[in-house]
């Protein structure tokens, strides 16, 4: 999936759940929603921090390590002490990434690192593909009609 879904996607979970979010909030959970693909280095974040990126490459595959429950946890655990009232917005960013990844052919390795893939539709979502970004604009424009709507 594009960056940008996997933020409006995370938005729309966010509303949802009907979580209250400032413009801070809007920002950490843009940010943990792309954190997954920091594997990738034509990703937001890897074009950003490209030699982390291309190191994380060397050791472990796309959609691999950095999609994978071991990693969300490795992220989640220290943030809870760290900042204790945003942990769970970051939860939300990085498993809705996760969940978007499963509707793609290749599907993640949420085990790993045991090498199983887990995909979740008969019919997967190519990243940039058609369905990809409608899944963009309906995720967005649903999210800004329910801010719209509650304020």
């Amino acid at each position: 999936m594009l960056g940008l879904t996997h933020i409006g996607f995370a938005l729309l979970c966010s509303s949802i759940l009907k979580i209250r979010l400032t413009i801070f909030d809007v920002i950490g959970l843009a940010l943990f929603s792309i954190l997954p693909d920091i594997d990738l280095p034509s990703s937001e974040l890897g074009i950003i921090l490209r030699p982390l990126s291309h190191k994380l490459l060397e050791h472990t595959t796309h959609r691999g390590a950095t999609h994978s429950l071991l990693f969300v946890l490795g992220i989640l655990c220290p943030l809870r002490f760290l900042l204790p009232d945003f942990h769970l917005l970051a939860a939300l960013g990085l498993l809705s990434h996760l969940f978007l990844d499963m509707l793609t052919p290749v599907g993640i390795e949420f085990l790993w690192p045991i090498k199983l893939r887990l995909i979740i539709l008969d019919a997967p979502v190519n990243t940039g593909s058609k369905a990809d970004y409608f899944i963009f604009l309906i995720s967005s424009a649903i999210f800004i009609y329910s801010r719209i709507s509650i304020g």
